[in-house]
């Protein structure tokens, strides 16, 4: 958490570096020079920003991971893919303007990723009853694609995609 209390999720493109590993300080809260200096938009320090990412690319997706992983989900990169979805799963109820773009990763060629965006719709369908009832019409419009996945060649795929149908439908 950071200082005001607000998750952050890790990066959908986390697996290509170390950065959730390395300080951003000294150890005693003072900067180390040798590495970019990004804050968020309440003002704490970032996780050192990956070489992949400019600093402001590094911002973007700390201010708003939901629409970064969105946009990740479009990624050529099918761990990317998968990452991305992973944290909209943890994101839940902050997740609901993902829906959408879950259920076309649901169509993905991609099988993990079909698997990892239907287990997102697990959590999100869950919190969308909890939290925000009225998210409701755009998480039932998952029911249609799950259903197809209910015969998808990957146990894992038709797993996830039943658990989301058991989250949606209670």
């Amino acid at each position: 958490l950071g200082e005001h209390g607000r998750h952050r999720a890790p990066h959908p493109r986390a697996h290509e570096s170390n950065v959730f590993n390395v300080r951003s300080d000294d150890g005693h809260g003072r900067h180390r020079p040798d590495e970019p200096h990004v804050r968020d938009h309440w003002g704490d320090d970032l996780p050192p920003c990956p070489p992949e990412y400019t600093p402001e690319e590094w911002a973007e997706y700390h201010r708003n991971p939901c629409a970064w992983c969105i946009k990740e989900l479009r990624n050529s990169d099918p761990t990317i893919r998968c990452n991305a979805a992973d944290i909209l799963r943890g994101l839940a109820w902050d997740a609901v303007d993902a829906i959408p773009a879950l259920i076309a990763g649901c169509r993905d060629a991609n099988e993990q990723v079909r698997a990892n965006c239907a287990f997102a719709l697990v959590d999100i369908g869950y919190a969308v009853h909890n939290r925000v009832p009225t998210a409701l019409p755009s998480l039932m419009s998952a029911v249609p694609i799950l259903t197809e996945l209910l015969s998808d060649g990957s146990e894992d795929v038709r797993d996830c995609a039943q658990s989301a149908l058991d989250a949606i439908v209670l």
